[in-house]
């Protein structure tokens, strides 16, 4: 029996339509679940998936608690490291920085800027800097993150998928 996931992404009729999530609020997993996230991850994953089942969240392998990020904020709502780049909590942990003051310095540089036409973001600092252009190159890099035995095709039935992540605005 194949996952509505994996129908969906061969385009045949699942059952249900298949849902995404970014989830990233320990704070709401606190509160859904009654259980303190940062002190019991395990605990309180395995409650969420018990609760929310399509969420499909990933469980940590121990219960070993997590640190909460607001420690290094001292009061502060966001952190800035010693080049001064700026970072905000995201989700039990930070952000990269997103401070691409230094490459758009007016609202017509953000607004000119083309990634179609760029494709190459290698040295940009943002979320996923590849060479877009080079679609075979693209394929060796994620590729090399899977079984090798998969050769080009996953096993029947899986679910595995690669992607980028980059927004115009953040």
């Amino acid at each position: 029996m194949y996952s509505d996931k994996y129908l969906a992404f061969k385009g045949l009729a699942p059952g249900r339509i298949p849902h995404w999530e970014h989830w990233s609020n320990p704070d709401a997993e606190t509160y859904l679940t009654d259980i303190n996230y940062y002190a019991h991850p395990r605990q309180c994953r395995l409650r969420m998936n018990e609760l929310y089942p399509e969420l499909e969240l990933g469980v940590p392998d121990t219960d070993e608690p997590y640190a909460r990020p607001e420690a290094i904020f001292k009061g502060a709502t966001s952190h800035s490291d010693s080049q001064g780049h700026h970072a905000v909590r995201w989700g039990d942990g930070l952000t990269g920085h997103w401070d691409h003051g230094a490459r758009f310095k007016t609202t017509e540089d953000v607004l000119s800027f083309s990634p179609l036409a760029q494709g190459d973001f290698t040295g940009m600092v943002i979320n996923e800097g590849y060479d877009y252009r080079d679609e075979e190159s693209l394929y060796r890099l994620f590729r090399a993150r899977y079984p090798a035995e998969w050769g080009d095709k996953a096993p029947d039935g899986s679910t595995a998928m690669v992607g980028f992540y980059n927004t115009m605005f953040m």
